[in-house]
């Protein structure tokens, strides 16, 4: 062996692990820029998002969010709160991490109410997946954490059946004698979480490529089966059938919060039997409502779709800005005509 030949050697090994370095720490700062999700465990209600690194969205939209140790979207202005608050929860339409944090809706509600003279502070936290069993499960814990004056509930046809009735998460339970109660499931870390946690919380390539794996397995076991062409086409998937008591639900979620709630509806483009139902509970019992349907064909009269964002499919997927704009115009209306009435 000559003694130029080690060097060589060693080149030969050093280049490709160097490169392969290289490539891993582009790759991370890529990933970064379209997604940075770091989250934090809380033994009382799970996942929050880490208080101490902005989110980044960009799967779908362009969003970036900020959030505290309660799991509390900031929002664009800071106010004294003077007047309260008013507690907003909702699923991942209200969460919103498509839109920066000025262009959520319960954002855009706090700056109207304080262009009104109401110094009160409007607080999202909307959580990803939540049901309108989780709205009644977490009612006592949002009273306890925040003490509102008013709490909103933003809703859709969803949260009222099979994901209110999900055995993994807080879920309603029907009684022998029809009544309504709701369970809550043990909260413990996914099996994932509890492997790559430490992990996927440095490094977004590992938890984006987590994700998109969870993404990929969902998305085979909804294909149909491949080379089987002369059995026809698959049937197609099982309806689910069930008939949901949507109108004990809703009165479920005004009884946890002491009637002290307006309800938020987030329309699709056509009516159908849950907003039919909520639409026929509003009216028959008082309660303080919202419905999205008269300010979304406005916006889609003007050329706007409400749905969807340039990244992704027209009338798709979560609201976008000009969505967000419309139910805070709505719900804004409503919580001054309710402190106009002495209620709020």
């Amino acid at each position: 062996m000559g003694e130029g030949d080690t060097p060589r050697g060693l080149r030969r090994f050093v280049a490709p692990v160097l490169g392969a370095v290289l490539a891993v720490v582009l790759m991370e700062v890529v990933v970064r820029d379209v997604y940075t999700v770091r989250t934090t465990w809380d033994p009382e209600i799970g996942v929050l998002y880490d208080p101490g690194t902005p989110v980044r969205w960009r799967r779908e939209g362009n969003g970036t969010s900020h959030w505290d140790a309660r799991g509390v979207r900031a929002n664009a202005h800071a106010v004294t709160a003077s007047a309260g608050t008013i507690v907003v929860r909702g699923d991942s339409f209200t969460e919103a991490l498509m839109v920066d944090d000025g262009e959520a809706f319960p954002s855009l509600v706090q700056d109207a109410l304080q262009a009104a003279a109401y110094d009160v502070a409007v607080l999202n936290i909307g959580r990803s997946t939540d049901s309108a069993a989780d709205h009644v499960a977490h009612a006592s814990r949002t009273r306890r954490v925040f003490a509102p004056r008013w709490v909103v509930v933003q809703l859709r046809e969803e949260d009222f059946t099979a994901e209110a009735w999900d055995d993994t998460s807080a879920r309603f339970v029907s009684g022998s004698d029809g009544s309504l109660t709701v369970a809550s499931a043990p909260l413990t870390p996914s099996v994932v979480r509890e492997a790559f946690g430490p992990l996927e919380r440095r490094s977004m390539l590992v938890a984006y490529g987590l994700l998109r794996v969870a993404e990929m397995e969902q998305a085979s076991r909804d294909q149909p089966p491949l080379f089987r062409a002369a059995d026809g086409p698959p049937p197609p998937p099982p309806k689910d059938e069930r008939v949901y008591p949507i109108t004990q639900e809703l009165d479920a979620i005004l009884k946890a919060y002491e009637g002290r709630v307006t309800l938020v509806w987030l329309t699709d483009r056509e009516p159908n039997g849950a907003e039919r139902a909520f639409d026929a509970f509003c009216a028959r019992t008082g309660a303080s409502c919202v419905s999205a349907r008269r300010v979304f064909d406005a916006l889609r009269e003007q050329g706007h779709s409400p749905y969807g964002f340039a990244n992704t499919v027209p009338e798709s997927g979560h609201i976008n800005k000009h969505g967000h704009r419309a139910v805070s115009d709505a719900l804004a209306a409503e919580l001054l005509r309710l402190r106009t009435n002495g209620l709020l």
